[in-house]
């Protein structure tokens, strides 16, 4: 028996050079709860690129999981 997975919702994150607006045309298409994030030194999340860590993007991405209201 195949389960579907029940999903509160998506959290996109972009690559690189990147910011959450490269998400903007597929957010539009999404049938389920999706939000997509800046992470820090990008788009609206300022931060000193030369001074971001990976616990830093990984709070931006937790963060906007729960100003969504997505679980954990």
């Amino acid at each position: 028996m195949n389960e579907v997975p029940v999903v509160d919702g998506v959290v996109l994150v972009h690559g690189g050079t990147c910011a959450a607006d490269i998400w903007d045309d597929v957010l539009s298409m999404l049938s389920f709860p999706a939000v997509a994030v800046d992470l820090p030194g990008r788009g609206s999340n300022p931060a000193d690129l030369a001074t971001v860590t990976l616990d830093d993007c990984v709070a931006a991405v937790l963060n906007a999981a729960d100003a969504a209201g997505f679980r954990q």
